[in-house]
């Protein structure tokens, strides 16, 4: 860590990979949804207006997700997601996040949500993993630590998987949440995500 600014070198620049899942938000003429990468700073200077921001970890969601209006896909692939506040235009958008349900995906929401406070997360609940329970797995280094972001039904949820209360080191990856569930539980929430 901070071996390239020891010895002089420049970093890597951050890269965000995203997917305007509306054509009206598109950057490039074309039939297809596009998949884009840029870095953090190109990023920032790009005119994107969407009105929803869903941040997805996992790249199968990410990449089965479908053309949605007004709404821009962001990979957020783990950790690392709070440079995404160097995005002046993310700050006018609604932001929900989906990550996985098991220790790590409420710290990312925890991190995420201390530099963009208004994030919402979707589908991280309890009736969500407990409709799944054939599909948990196992957590190989599940959190321990105290967050400080999560609202009160995440933090029951969070302490329930690191106290270990409904079973060891459970985790159930969002790609294994069936589309079906996805739909009805997304409009029972009252978020126009998805058309019938």
């Amino acid at each position: 860590a901070g071996f390239a600014r020891r010895y002089g070198f420049r970093d890597l620049p951050q890269r965000i990979r995203f997917r305007p899942l509306d054509r009206a938000l598109a950057l490039f003429p074309g039939d297809g949804l596009q998949d884009l990468k840029l870095d953090l700073e190109s990023l920032a200077a790009v005119p994107l207006r969407p009105r929803r921001v869903l941040i997805v970890e996992n790249e199968v969601t990410y990449l089965a997700l479908p053309a949605l209006p007004d709404t821009l896909a962001i990979f957020g692939a783990g950790y690392g997601l709070a440079v995404l506040a160097q995005l002046p235009w993310l700050h006018r958008c609604e932001i929900d996040y989906w990550g996985d349900l098991d220790t790590h995906g409420f710290v990312i929401l925890d991190e995420l949500r201390a530099v963009l406070p208004p994030t919402r997360s979707l589908l991280m609940d309890r009736a969500t993993l407990l409709a799944h329970e054939p599909l948990w797995a196992r957590e190989p280094s599940p959190s321990r630590r105290d967050l400080i972001h999560l609202n009160r039904d995440e933090a029951e949820l969070y302490d329930d998987l690191r106290f270990d209360r409904l079973g060891t080191a459970i985790r159930l990856e969002q790609e294994l949440v069936g589309f079906g569930w996805v739909l009805r539980r997304v409009q029972e929430s009252g978020r126009p995500w998805f058309k019938d």
